[in-house]
């Protein structure tokens, strides 16, 4: 062959490799509802791709519980789109984004499972550090020279992405804003808007109008309510968690299939077991909708009580200070406290199953999950 094309030829496939290497290394765009980010940290990158984040796809944000939600990988994609927007650290940032990958499959039904639900810090938040370590967080973050504490969620260093109720927070805004959206109490323009409006004075997110405010806060309720602290919501979780339970007794799944498969599997093991104790906690499963009633302190098969989520954020008001939206507007403040008050009451809830309410033994063991 000729000296000249062969020297055309590596040329050409030097040329190449430098392209892929540029390509490679020059970082991604990343599409949310949240606007189009550019990404050229290569350890975020990096995460983004591993199998820890991955994962998240195929665990719902809620749990198969029957409600219009999304994955745990769109929230936390979104939960770091915030903290970038808003001018979060690196480090608070990679904390955001791996806030969530310690949920076990069906998400919060696994507070039941570890017994949980009553206690302020949720199963994932107990276990993230130990979650974390089992993957291959560590290695990635050591490529890059990152130290591994950065990733608890919870440390205080992290303003932007973790407060306290009933302030708002990059995990907060993000699930509310998606939710609401999700429900169509909003639409995307709603989101810019949202945004917008937001600025952040002393480490906390304020409003700059009580519009805003009151639009993006009218989410937290209706979800509190309807969603999150909804007594659907609450009777799957104990059929659900009745079911993981006989499952790990029967050898069915494992404690590493609940943290570490996904929602679409260990699902699809439940629904086709061949145990009668298991087909008759997914009969009941799938039967939510028409299951139970509310009932009344003197007739009532369960009580239960859910937390409070409602928002009451800082808004600037005409002298410059900042005031809560409760104590600027008297309408969404009645709101506000009316259904504060409900979920402290909690609910009382009857089944109207005459064959499940015969079942006295087994709703008793349903009833300690």
């Amino acid at each position: 062959m000729n000296k000249f094309f062969i020297v055309l030829i590596a040329a050409s496939l030097l040329s190449c490799s430098v392209y892929i290497i540029l390509t490679r290394n020059s970082g991604r765009k990343i599409e949310t509802i949240y606007g189009t980010f550019y990404v050229a940290d290569p350890a975020i990158l990096d995460l983004i791709d591993s199998d820890v984040i991955q994962r998240m796809k195929k665990i719902d944000q809620y749990g198969p519980i029957g409600f219009k939600s999304f994955s745990r990988y769109d929230h936390s994609i979104g939960v770091w789109a915030l903290l970038k927007k808003f001018g979060a650290s690196r480090e608070e940032q990679i904390a955001g984004l791996l806030h969530d990958t310690s949920h076990t499959v069906f998400s919060h039904v696994g507070d039941k499972v570890f017994k949980c639900a009553e206690q302020k810090d949720s199963y994932q938040d107990k276990i993230h550090e130990w979650y974390l370590k089992q993957t291959c967080v560590p290695s990635i973050l050591k490529k890059y020279k990152i130290p591994f504490d950065i990733i608890d969620h919870k440390d205080s260093r992290y303003q932007l992405l973790e407060q306290d109720l009933p302030d708002i927070c990059a995990d907060r805004l993000e699930y509310n804003l998606r939710g609401g959206l999700v429900e169509g109490l909003i639409t995307q323009k709603d989101i810019t808007n949202i945004l917008n409006d937001i600025i952040i004075k002393d480490d906390k997110y304020c409003f700059c109008t009580q519009e805003a405010a009151k639009k993006f806060c009218e989410i937290s309720l209706y979800l509190t309510e309807h969603v999150w602290g909804s007594c659907k919501g609450f009777v799957t979780q104990l059929f659900l968690a009745h079911a993981l339970l006989r499952a790990i007794n029967i050898n069915l799944i494992t404690m590493h299939d609940i943290h570490f498969s996904t929602d679409d599997i260990v699902l699809e093991k439940l629904q086709n077991s061949n145990d009668h104790i298991i087909q008759e906690d997914m009969k009941y499963f799938n039967a939510k909708d028409t299951l139970y009633l509310p009932g009344s302190p003197s007739e009532c098969d369960k009580y239960f009580k859910c937390k409070f989520r409602g928002i009451d954020p800082l808004v600037t008001c005409n002298d410059g200070q900042y005031k809560r939206l409760s104590e600027l507007n008297q309408n969404y403040g009645h709101y506000y406290k009316l259904l504060e008050n409900k979920m402290n009451k909690g609910y009382f809830i009857s089944f109207i199953d005459q064959e499940l309410r015969a079942k006295q033994g087994y709703l008793q063991e349903i009833f300690t999950v």
